[in-house]
Protein backbone atom coordinates (compact mmCIF):
# COMPACT_ATOMS: atom_id res chain seq x y z
CA UNK A 1 0.00 0.00 0.00
CA UNK A 2 1.44 3.34 -1.03
CA UNK A 3 0.16 6.80 0.26
CA UNK A 4 1.00 10.36 -0.85
CA UNK A 5 1.04 13.13 1.91
CA UNK A 6 1.75 16.10 0.72
CA UNK A 7 -0.71 17.54 -1.49
CA UNK A 8 0.39 18.22 -5.32
CA UNK A 9 -0.76 20.96 -8.48
CA UNK A 10 -2.17 19.35 -11.59
CA UNK A 11 -2.72 22.74 -13.21
CA UNK A 12 -4.31 21.58 -16.44
CA UNK A 13 -6.73 19.36 -15.30
CA UNK A 14 -7.59 22.83 -12.37
CA UNK A 15 -7.51 20.74 -9.36
CA UNK A 16 -5.17 19.76 -6.15
CA UNK A 17 -5.09 16.65 -5.25
CA UNK A 18 -5.00 16.13 -1.87
CA UNK A 19 -3.97 12.53 -0.97
CA UNK A 20 -3.81 9.23 -3.23
CA UNK A 21 -3.99 5.48 -1.66
CA UNK A 22 -2.35 2.29 -4.22
CA UNK A 23 -3.03 -1.11 -3.61
CA UNK A 24 -2.61 -4.71 -5.22
CA UNK A 25 -4.67 -7.21 -4.22
CA UNK A 26 -3.22 -10.54 -5.01
CA UNK A 27 -1.04 -11.19 -7.96
CA UNK A 28 -2.20 -8.42 -10.90
CA UNK A 29 -2.94 -10.05 -13.83
CA UNK A 30 -3.06 -13.58 -12.85
CA UNK A 31 -6.48 -12.42 -10.58
CA UNK A 32 -5.55 -9.96 -8.87
CA UNK A 33 -5.80 -6.26 -9.47
CA UNK A 34 -4.51 -2.93 -8.81
CA UNK A 35 -6.64 -0.02 -7.05
CA UNK A 36 -6.47 3.75 -6.44
CA UNK A 37 -8.33 5.90 -4.83
CA UNK A 38 -7.59 9.76 -4.97
CA UNK A 39 -9.26 12.95 -3.09
CA UNK A 40 -9.16 16.21 -5.04
CA UNK A 41 -10.25 19.91 -4.74
CA UNK A 42 -11.33 21.15 -7.87
CA UNK A 43 -11.49 25.05 -9.03
CA UNK A 44 -14.18 25.07 -11.50
CA UNK A 45 -15.67 28.42 -11.52
CA UNK A 46 -18.60 27.38 -14.30
CA UNK A 47 -20.36 24.92 -11.75
CA UNK A 48 -22.73 27.05 -9.90
CA UNK A 49 -24.10 23.77 -8.62
CA UNK A 50 -24.44 22.14 -4.78
CA UNK A 51 -24.38 18.41 -3.69
CA UNK A 52 -23.27 14.63 -5.11
CA UNK A 53 -22.80 14.27 -8.51
CA UNK A 54 -21.28 10.33 -9.43
CA UNK A 55 -19.85 9.38 -12.53
CA UNK A 56 -19.71 5.46 -13.15
CA UNK A 57 -16.21 3.99 -15.58
CA UNK A 58 -15.23 0.67 -16.30
CA UNK A 59 -13.51 -0.14 -13.60
CA UNK A 60 -14.58 2.29 -10.96
CA UNK A 61 -16.57 5.45 -10.53
CA UNK A 62 -15.63 9.20 -10.26
CA UNK A 63 -17.90 11.40 -7.45
CA UNK A 64 -17.80 14.85 -6.85
CA UNK A 65 -18.92 16.70 -3.82
CA UNK A 66 -20.24 20.23 -4.01
CA UNK A 67 -20.75 21.92 -0.31
CA UNK A 68 -19.47 25.22 -1.59
CA UNK A 69 -20.51 26.19 -5.69
CA UNK A 70 -18.08 26.56 -8.09
CA UNK A 71 -15.20 24.10 -5.30
CA UNK A 72 -15.93 20.57 -5.80
CA UNK A 73 -13.81 17.76 -3.95
CA UNK A 74 -13.38 14.71 -6.39
CA UNK A 75 -13.23 11.06 -5.45
CA UNK A 76 -12.27 9.03 -8.06
CA UNK A 77 -11.93 5.34 -8.07
CA UNK A 78 -10.10 2.88 -9.99
CA UNK A 79 -9.52 -0.80 -10.67
CA UNK A 80 -6.72 -2.25 -13.23
CA UNK A 81 -6.59 -6.11 -13.89
CA UNK A 82 -4.24 -6.09 -16.47
CA UNK A 83 -1.20 -3.51 -14.71
CA UNK A 84 -0.10 -1.82 -11.67
CA UNK A 85 -0.60 1.87 -11.42
CA UNK A 86 2.63 4.11 -11.49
Amino acid sequence: MRFQTCPNIIAEEGRICLTRIRWERGIVGYGGYSAKLSVSLCFDWRDLWVGLFVKRRHHGFYAWLCLLPCLPIRISYQRAYGGIFP
